[in-house]
């Protein structure tokens, strides 16, 4: 994958990108890839859903797992369900989603620096 064109440091700062941990799992069979509708404990903020597209890891194996998520862009209507947060993950070897996530537990809700 080529490098995306240079931004400055501005332009990271503008995101917020948050500590939270797996409340809930839900089938979402509407959505056109398989996915996850995810609810995420994001301390003062609240909790906050999204749909993620990462059905390799079962429910039970989710709830309870601290991630890293970006809650500062729009909400976004995925096929009628209103998606708050992105969940960050990068493509393994074998082309599944691996979370990313602190080395050690983090209070909900803190932000990445």
């Amino acid at each position: 994958m080529p490098v995306r064109e240079q931004v400055d440091y501005a332009a990271f700062e503008r995101l917020d990108i948050r500590i939270g941990t797996v409340l809930d799992v839900q089938p979402f069979p509407k959505a056109r890839n398989p996915s996850w509708k995810v609810r995420i404990d994001l301390g003062e903020l609240g909790s906050r859903w999204s749909s993620a597209q990462i059905t390799a890891y079962p429910p039970e194996q989710l709830i309870g797992t601290q991630l890293c998520c970006v809650v500062n862009f729009a909400p976004r209507n995925i096929a009628g369900f209103q998606s708050e947060v992105l969940i960050l993950g990068v493509t393994g070897a074998d082309g599944m989603i691996i979370l990313l996530s602190p080395r050690s537990p983090a209070p909900d809700g803190n932000p990445l620096h």
